[in-house]
């Protein structure tokens, strides 16, 4: 087992200023024990929060049976009002209520479960004065900021231009609902790449600490307590970019090299330990959002298409324009969003791919570490084992299963919105938009 240092982990950090937007549109339902450092699920301690989001959940549900309801009453006359009101609109409120009542029924327990590991890998990796907090929080501080700041003045006019108004802010909260559940996915994913970034520094580390202890030659006690501190779970000093240690004096070895082989093999097995940590949070990510995010990315697909087509129309088909009242504001309304959901689309998948490449970075240095040690059994043992667990055990993020979330998959979801924007053209009547 590992022991717990004295260390001040700060989780609440972690999941700050999501955290609190999220408690808005009813995606966090539980609260922190700062005393503690725990996430408490109870009904008692959470009260007020459980009943909005309930509430928040009523509305928007109220809000996609209206929309549906709408569609029997005034049944669509062509092509385009088919896609927007009984496909598309649809789609974009129920992943509202949709995400809300998973949040509620499942996700609570698994964000206890993620606090859980991350008090057990930040007191391995970490010190309490390192800034991974500060740094983190204010990468989502700009995410958060970036997204408001774009995504509500195109609400105001949307709404403005709408001629039924409390549909279309329902239409918002939904929309709104669902960005906030995807901020939080890549607050997660941020959180678990600097991690690994961490892990990935330790196992460059255990060659350099093994050098120092059995090289024929041993360094003053200082250098002693900073190489063991740093393995242990703290740094070495820092100049610019590289962390160094500074050689004072040299004395006799005092250890042999059959003891620093042992404490090699201990190091090693810390370190698998702690990436089992990663790897099953990992999952518990792919579990909370894995559902969500293939829905969200279906809304956005279908939403790209649609967007284009209306667009496409409008510009070529001038004369059918004019008979339908396009507008130029409605134009770059749905520019300008179909421009943002692109750029969320892209950041999300950028940021997976980040995590999986940290992921290839540590079983790179794990090999690296077999060529070195291919002769000594207990560190080889432990290297083998290791190689199997990354093996094994991949950092990787899919949308339920059913596509990989990486850079590849924007590919797939052009060439799908081509085929929808080239199905639609065809089925286009010429005297309908």
């Amino acid at each position: 087992m590992i022991k717990k240092r004295d260390f001040v982990t700060h989780i609440k950090t972690v999941f700050n200023p999501v955290y609190l937007v999220a408690q808005l549109v009813g995606l966090a339902s539980y609260s922190f024990v700062d005393a503690e450092d725990v996430v408490d699920v109870s009904w008692n301690s959470n009260r007020k929060n459980f009943i909005w989001s309930v509430l928040l959940l009523i509305i928007q549900s109220v809000g996609v049976f209206y929309r549906l309801a709408i569609n029997f009453i005034k049944p669509p006359t062509s092509i385009l009002q088919l896609c927007s009101n009984v496909v598309h609109f649809p789609l974009v409120q129920a992943a509202g209520p949709l995400t809300v009542a998973i949040a509620l029924v499942r996700n609570r327990k698994k964000i206890r479960q993620i606090v859980r590991i991350l008090l057990t890998v930040d007191a391995f990796l970490y010190e309490s004065s390192d800034k991974v907090y500060s740094k983190r929080d204010s990468f989502l501080v700009v995410a958060l900021t970036s997204s408001l700041l774009c995504i509500l003045p195109l609400y105001f006019v949307q709404n403005y231009m709408s001629e039924d108004v409390a549909m279309e802010w329902m239409l918002s909260l939904s929309h709104l609902t669902c960005i906030v559940n995807d901020l939080q996915y890549l607050n997660l994913l941020v959180v678990l790449k600097h991690r690994l970034v961490a892990i990935s520094e330790k196992i460059r580390m255990i060659y350099i600490f093994d050098c120092c202890t059995c090289s024929g030659f041993k360094f003053s006690t200082a250098i002693f307590r900073r190489c063991g501190r740093h393995m242990a779970g703290t740094s070495p000093p820092v100049v610019g970019k590289q962390r160094v240690f500074t050689v004072q004096s040299f004395e006799k070895p005092e250890c042999s090299i059959s003891d620093s082989r042992r404490v090699t093999a201990d190091i090693i097995l810390r370190v698998r330990q702690n990436y089992n940590e990663l790897s099953e949070m990992c999952c518990v990510i792919n579990s909370i959002h894995g559902f969500t995010l293939a829905v969200n990315w279906l809304v956005a697909t279908v939403g790209l298409s649609v967007d284009l087509y209306y667009v496409t129309v409008s510009f070529v088909f001038p004369s059918v324009s004019n008979r339908v009242s396009y507008s130029a504001t409605t134009n770059v309304v749905l520019i300008l969003w179909s421009s943002f959901t692109l750029v969320r689309m892209f950041v999300i998948a950028l940021s997976c791919e980040w995590v999986s490449d940290e992921y290839r970075t540590c079983m790179s240095n794990v090999q690296r570490l077999l060529l070195e040690y291919s002769t000594e059994e207990d560190v080889l043992t432990q290297l083998v084992s290791f190689t199997d667990q990354l093996v094994n055990n991949k950092i990787e993020f899919t949308a339920c299963g059913i596509f990989a979330m990486n850079l590849s998959v924007l590919c797939t979801v052009a060439g799908l919105v081509i085929q929808y924007f080239i199905l639609l053209c065809q089925m286009r009547d010429p005297s309908k938009p």
